[in-house]
This record gives C-alpha cells, structure tokens and sequence, in this order.
C-alpha cells in the first residue's frame, strides 16, 4: 500500500439535534437526549454529553463541554470541578458527572490520563466521543477536566480568580486574560487565536490571543518581545520580572523554565501561517539560543493531503500541537556546533474509510518513515494515535555557503537563512520530509 501518513485527525463528529430511534452514546457522543428521545446540541437549556439525560443549567451556569459549571473554569475541586481519582470530574450537576452523565471512576467513567473521560459505553467517552483530553475533550485547564498538566489531572492546574464570561485562566501567569474564538478577536500584536497547546477554539472551549514574533509586540509597544513561556507581549525580563517558576536569561530578556545561564526553553507555537521569512543569507560567528519557533499549516499540509486522498474528504485533521525546543548553536567559519534538545508532539486521528483495525495496526510503523514514533489504539470507529517527533541536534559538522543557504555535511541539510540584528532567523528546506527540522526558528545571541 503506497501512502505517507504522519497524522491521522478526527473526522466526523456525531451530528445532534435529530430526532433517533435510540439516543445513547453511541448515537450521540457529542449532546444529550430529551425526553422526547432526540439528540440536542449542549447547551444551558439542554445540557449533557455521551447520551446523557438533557438538563437545564441554573442561572449564571453556561453548558461546557456537556457540563453545567460556573463561568471560573478551571478544574475545580471534588465538587466543582476536577474531582478526587475516584470521583472523576465532581458531582453530576457541577463537574464531570457520575459514571452515567460525565467523569465517573478511573474504570468507569474519568477514564485514564491518556483518553480523557473514559471509554464511550460507561463514561465520559474516548478522547474523540466523550470526556477527551487536554483541550477537546474534558477542556484545557482553563476551561474543563482537562487532563495531565492543563486541567483536572496532574501537575499544575491554573489557580486564577474567579474568571467572568468573556475571559480565560491564562495557565502560566494564572491571571484572567480576554478570551477569543479567532484571530478577529485579537490585536495586531498577539493575533493568534488559540489555547496554550495550540489547539483551536471553539465557542464551548475559547483560547486567548497570543503573540508570534518580537516585530510584532514591538509595533505595538517600543521594547516589547514576545515572551515564550507566556505566549504574551511585555517588555524584557529583569532578575526580578518573571512569573513564580520562570527564571530571566538576560541575553535574551526571556522567562524560561531553565535556570539563570542556561538557554531558555522555548514553545512552539502553531498558527495557520508563520510570519513571513525572507532568506537574506549575511554570515555571522557566535553562539546563539533560541528565541521564537513557529510551526505552520503548511508543514502539516502534505500528510494531511495524502491523507484525505487515501482516506476521503472529511477524513483529516490536527488537534493537541505542542512542543518546545531548547540549547545553542555556535556558528564559526566553516565549522557549526548545536547542543538543541527539543520535541513536537500532535494527536492524530483517523476516520473515514481507513477507519479500521487493520490500518490502526500499521500508523506506528508508518509514522517512523516520516520521522515520528506513534502509539495507536482503535476504538469506537477511531484510530487514535499518540505521536512524538524530536528535534534534537547535537554535534559538530562543516557547512559550506551561498548567498542565503548553508549546507551541513555530512548530514546533508539545507538551511534558508537571514542574519539580523542580534542573531540570525532559519528554515529548514531539506528534502527529506523524515528528518528536516519542521518550521522557523529565531536564533538570539547567547551570553551564559
């Protein structure tokens, strides 16, 4: 079989509203049934998920995710909220439900950190039908449940005050910052409309505006950059200027996750179009951490491509981008040293008529020829798979130059590149789809 697949996406979601001879969650994974037996669209007045029992949400609760709550978001307590492990999501009325409307138990309703609010017959559903994961499923840690790091899992899960309509909990500052459900919503400086994974939004789960490059934020404000860690403009970072955990690099005015003399860890982000990168060339020397990383549409256009053509229109689609990417690269005459860890990671999903067992069981080893290591799981018509792909560089290697290209040997990768004030902005343009550093990156001078 001749096709190259490096993400699978969702493709059909249950439509509701319709009248069905039998409403369950099977029949309507994504609203609940009335008492006429109809699958309705969550909303305040016909709330629920996976099936459940419609109900009407009290006055000053919206319908999130299938679940009336509060406008505070977050996960909440056991409650409210995201619940005790063996609770799941809180009570039936405030949080994730009980195993029959919504988080349930880790067996029979919260599901596992990797599929969200459990399995699709006794529960919250897989991360596609149900409760999900992260920020499609039992929301992000601003919005839901929420899962691992962003909601009602483990890690950190913002601790904001109560947020109104119209705002979200921004999980890094843990302050509450305007909402929005696409770029039209947001400023010119922070014009990118998503959650803090890179996901999309959506009028049950808004995002907020975020920045992209340094250009931007200081077109707004002279001296603002584009701070990675928050995905916000402000101005440079002091020793004292960083959010609780962050630490300030001075070489580059950032708040990373690093220590002081260490490079910063930067995020990716994930808009539909990077800004536009024009290959000056200019030769440089010096050491130089990372400062921006941008991964577009575009480097996911091709997969996605093939994709629907094997699979059907419809079939395709990302959710779950992150990743971040950290360390040096010193540049010297002739000679390039880089110290670079890094990771991308994306949910994938597939649908259509390649929804089967049979192609589920073939995604990781078709995931490693484009440079991935995936782990897949079919279930309710949906091959879901969990995919990794690094970033990380290290050695020294020779590269020779052309007026806006360097070419690395012996790897054999070629760069566009563009030396400005203070560093130098690349692209990998190497033909192989398997091993090139996908996206553009900004480099900034490093003085440890």
């Amino acid at each position: 079989m001749r096709f190259v697949l490096a993400f699978f996406a969702l493709a059909v979601l249950a439509g509701c509203g319709s009248t069905s001879t039998s409403c369950d969650s099977s029949s309507c994974p994504r609203g609940c049934c009335d008492t006429n037996g109809a699958c309705q669209s969550a909303s305040a007045l016909t709330c629920g998920a996976n099936g459940a029992a419609c109900s009407a949400c009290s006055l000053g609760q919206q319908c999130v995710l299938g679940q009336c709550a509060g406008t505070n978001g977050g996960g909440g307590s056991g409650a409210t909220g995201g619940g005790s492990a063996s609770t799941g999501g809180g009570s039936g009325s405030t949080g994730g439900g009980s195993a029959s409307t919504g988080g349930g138990t880790g067996s029979t309703g919260g599901g596992s950190a990797s599929t969200g609010g459990g399995n699709g017959s006794t529960g919250g559903g897989s991360a596609s039908t149900g409760g999900g994961n992260g920020t499609t499923g039992g929301g992000s840690g601003a919005m839901g449940g929420g899962s691992g790091s962003t909601g009602g899992g483990g890690g950190t899960t913002p601790t904001c005050p109560n947020c109104g309509l119209g705002t979200v909990c921004h999980p890094v500052l843990n302050t509450c910052v305007s909402a929005c459900t696409s770029a039209s919503d947001c400023p010119a400086a922070q014009k990118t409309c998503t959650h803090f994974d890179g996901s999309a939004p959506t009028s049950n789960s808004p995002g907020f505006c975020q920045c992209a490059t340094d250009g931007l934020c200081a077109a707004a404000i002279s001296g603002q950059i584009c701070q990675g860690a928050t995905k916000q403009c402000s101005a440079k970072c002091t020793s004292a200027g960083c959010p609780a955990g962050l630490t300030c690099q001075s070489s580059s005015g950032q708040c990373t996750q690093g220590g002081a003399g260490t490079p910063p860890v930067i995020a990716l982000t994930f808009p539909a179009t990077c800004p536009t990168f024009t290959a000056c060339g200019g030769l440089t020397t010096g050491t130089f951490a990372y400062a921006s990383a941008c991964v577009d549409d575009a480097e996911f256009a091709p997969f996605v491509a093939q994709a629907t053509s094997l699979c059907g229109a419809g079939s395709t689609t990302l959710r779950n981008k992150g990743g971040t990417i950290s360390g040096t690269v010193s540049l010297s005459p002739g000679s390039i040293t880089r110290a670079v860890t890094g990771t991308l990671t994306v949910t994938a999903d597939i649908g259509g008529t390649c929804a089967n067992a049979s192609l589920c069981s073939q995604a990781p080893s078709i995931a490693a020829s484009v440079g991935f290591s995936a782990t897949c799981a079919f279930a309710n018509n949906l091959c879901t798979c969990q995919m990794t792909r690094p970033l990380t560089q290290q050695g020294t290697e020779s590269y020779s130059a052309s007026p806006t290209q360097l070419t690395m040997s012996p790897s054999n990768r070629t760069y566009d590149f563009c030396v400005v004030t203070n560093g130098f902005n690349y692209h990998d343009v190497s033909t192989s789809l398997s091993t090139r550093d996908p996206g553009f990156y900004g480099m900034t001078v490093f003085a440890p």
